[in-house]
């Protein structure tokens, strides 16, 4: 009886460890797909706001990223749109974007 009790409990134990690296991991991603989404969202503005000769360079330009970025306009629109409904959401994405233009400033890239 004593054997099962153990065997019981360091299953538990097992389960549970398993289980929090899994909502760790969530975790993670859902700050990487933030950073990925914040990085493509200030590649755009720079994008745009750097002077093309023409509306199709940055056509061209806009699509390259989307494909680095492998994210599709529609989902950054949605995700930019519940961001910005949530101010805490908004703070940091708006962070992770300042944070990734300070990288780029810094390499000399900008």
């Amino acid at each position: 009886m004593k054997q099962v009790k153990k065997s019981s409990s360091l299953l538990l134990v097992v389960y549970s460890i398993v289980i929090l690296a899994g909502f760790n991991s969530c975790s993670t991603d859902n700050v990487d797909s933030k950073k990925n989404l914040a990085r493509l969202y200030s590649d755009l503005i720079i994008a745009e706001e750097t002077r093309y000769k023409g509306i199709d360079s940055l056509t061209i330009i806009r699509n390259q990223l989307f494909e680095k970025y492998k994210i599709d306009e529609e989902f950054l629109d949605s995700k930019i749109k519940e961001y910005s409904n949530n101010s805490d959401e908004w703070q940091n994405f708006y962070q992770y974007s300042l944070n990734y233009l300070d990288s780029l400033q810094s390499a000399k890239t900008l």
